[in-house]
């Protein structure tokens, strides 16, 4: 993606700084009032993390309601027979993620700091590339980008990425450089929720934007009565692969 990456807004200071703030603002208004951002935790973003793994947000809602009444941190998890965690997590599947976050949990339990590198999350099981840039910066404020499915979404769109994907994992690795270029450092963790939640909501992407429609190259046009801007789906790809939750029907997926 180095041509996305030579993008002239992007090489701004300015402009990127304009697009982080306009994001982060819709992010401020519209964002969706999710247990796991209440109160929030390095323990609730870790569990969070693992049972949002291919799993619908609405899915994934009622099953950490039900998990944090009965293991509330990262010791009680701990000290939980395994038995017990997989009747917790009966339903979600991918039993892995529960075995894992439960040894995980052991690890955890011990710490007197949590490690802040994604490196050193990438060691703890069940953690890869995207667990380990959503928790560092969400709970702990690192500025490491997240790149899953419907950040592939946003930024297909953003830079009017007409190639086909083989897979997710490709689409993912092949943006994860575009996606780190684009996050703010200042609000990492809001910036990388901002971006997954606009790709989770939004089939034709609505951005409330105080910032001429100049700024994006893909912009089609600034809605007069809103001014809102109206980015438009990627050229020649009709047929674009969805990867990630996106709360919506295929048949909705510009």
């Amino acid at each position: 993606m180095e041509n996305s990456l030579k993008t002239t807004w992007v090489q701004s200071e300015e402009k990127l700084g304009q697009y982080r703030i306009s994001l982060l603002n819709w992010f401020d208004e519209q964002r969706r009032d999710l247990p796991w951002r209440q109160d929030p935790s390095l323990y609730k973003t870790v569990v969070s993390e693992f049972m949002l793994q291919q799993t619908r947000v609405s899915t994934v809602i009622p099953y950490f309601t039900n998990w944090l009444n009965k293991f509330p941190d990262f010791y009680s998890l701990s000290q939980a027979d395994e038995k017990e965690v997989l009747k917790a997590w009966e339903g979600l599947g991918y039993y892995s993620r529960a075995r894992n976050l439960h040894q995980l949990s052991k690890t955890a339990a011990n710490w007197k700091h949590p490690p802040v590198s994604v490196k050193e999350w990438q060691t703890l099981p069940g953690v890869g590339p995207y667990i380990a840039a959503a928790v560092t910066s969400i709970s702990l404020d690192q500025p490491e980008a997240v790149c899953d499915g419907n950040v592939v979404r946003v930024l297909s769109r953003l830079f009017a990425i007409s190639e086909i994907f083989k897979d997710g994992a490709t689409a993912q690795k092949k943006l994860r450089p575009l996606a780190q270029k684009l996050i703010n450092s200042g609000r990492p963790g809001d910036y990388n929720q901002a971006v997954m939640e606009l790709g989770a909501t939004y089939a034709i992407v609505h951005l409330p934007c105080a910032q001429p429609a100049r700024f994006f190259p893909t912009v089609s046009r600034a809605d007069k009565e809103t001014g809102q801007i109206v980015l438009r789906s990627p050229a020649k790809q009709k047929k674009q692969p969805v990867f990630g939750d996106t709360g919506l029907s295929p048949k909705t997926v510009c």
